[in-house]
């Protein structure tokens, strides 16, 4: 039996849906699924923005190297590459080598690089976007992009079924800390009272698997993912002590908390549907105290930007292991982050 039981309704009615192929609905990988997947970009995940697509323009010495196209190329919201190959039914054994060495080739992006063929790609999908708001799209999109997290892509295959040998690798290359994602893509063929046919698809992250990811994640992803919260967590106390020891901002500045842009799907809904309930959990005013320079107007307590983020995830009822780069959550009354004032000190220590 399968997994997964789809069942379409009518009524007090259920009838099942037979599992089958894409290639026995008739379904194309290019046609079909590459184009579900640029449409709804939600599949490869809730934070992804499509930079392009059937890529192929790979340079190796300044000459054009031989390659086969890159199914599609995403943007993480945390500023890293996804790496996406797609296969029709079951995926070949040697479909994680083929996205690795799209990765690798990835990695090698510039932002300028990426805006350009972000704008490209998007151009000829009727959409009138130049370099320069390339580039304001990505960046608006990921604050975070540069050339260092441009090399660590992720990678996603997504295929019909997975045999044993790929999923074993994909396990072992997410312990040695690559982040793979497997996506399973099936088909259904539904047939109700009335003699009516329909397909139906559905799309299942079969590894990791989302519940207990936190629980099984590798000794080297883990570290991977200190070394992450440690560069948030340093980038987060340079900002805060730097604006405490310019006392650049007034006491009793109000901030205002901003997750739309940084926050995606249920997160993004759970905690927007809390702060609603109570305008002032999204409220904190500023002290000159690099320890705790938010005082939350909830609770009257002083926390760092970053703590004081995690609170409000968690108090809204989100679990998740996410880290967060605070200073860039809190924005004054003149649309600037914390982020965006302790620039502004480098600038002007800068100007002649």
């Amino acid at each position: 039996m399968s997994s997964e039981l789809l069942f379409t309704v009518s009524g007090s009615a259920a009838h099942p849906a037979r599992p089958i192929t894409l290639a026995e609905a008739g379904l194309l990988e290019r046609a079909h699924l590459q184009e579900w997947i640029l449409t709804h970009p939600q599949i490869l995940g809730e934070d992804v923005l499509i930079v392009t697509s059937e890529y192929g323009q790979w340079q190796s010495a300044g000459t054009k190297a031989r390659a086969d196209r890159l199914d599609i190329l995403g943007l993480h919201r945390d500023g890293r590459l996804l790496v996406a190959e797609l296969k029709r039914d079951t995926a070949p054994d040697t479909v994680q080598m083929q996205a690795l060495k799209y990765a690798a080739m990835a990695s090698r992006f510039t932002v300028e690089g990426l805006a350009e063929e972000f704008a490209r790609f998007h151009k000829g999908r009727g959409t009138d976007v130049d370099e320069s708001r390339a580039q304001e799209a990505l960046l608006a999109h990921a604050p975070e992009l540069n050339e260092e997290t441009l090399r660590r892509p992720r990678i996603a295959l997504v295929a019909g079924a997975f045999p044993a040998d790929v999923t074993a690798t994909a396990v072992w290359l997410s312990e040695m800390g690559l982040d793979v994602a497997l996506l399973q893509v099936q088909p259904y063929r539904s047939t109700a009272a009335d003699g009516h046919e329909q397909v139906l698809i559905s799309v299942s992250r079969i590894y990791p698997v989302p519940i207990v990811e936190d629980f099984t994640i590798s000794p080297a992803r883990a570290r991977i993912r200190e070394v992450e919260a440690n560069r948030v967590r340093s980038r987060q106390a340079t900002a805060v002590q730097r604006l405490v020891a310019a006392g650049s901002v007034a006491e009793g500045t109000s901030f205002a908390l901003r997750v739309t842009h940084r926050m995606t799907g249920d997160m993004l809904r759970t905690v927007q549907e809390w702060l609603v309930e109570d305008p002032s959990r999204g409220l904190a005013v500023w002290h000159n105290d690099a320890a705790g320079p938010l005082t939350w107007e909830a609770d009257g307590q002083s926390y760092l930007p970053t703590t004081l983020v995690r609170k409000i995830v968690g108090s809204s009822g989100y679990s998740t292991s996410d880290s967060f780069e605070g200073t860039v959550y809190w924005f004054d009354d003149k649309g600037q982050n914390l982020v965006d004032l302790a620039k502004k000190l480098s600038d002007e220590a800068g100007s002649p």
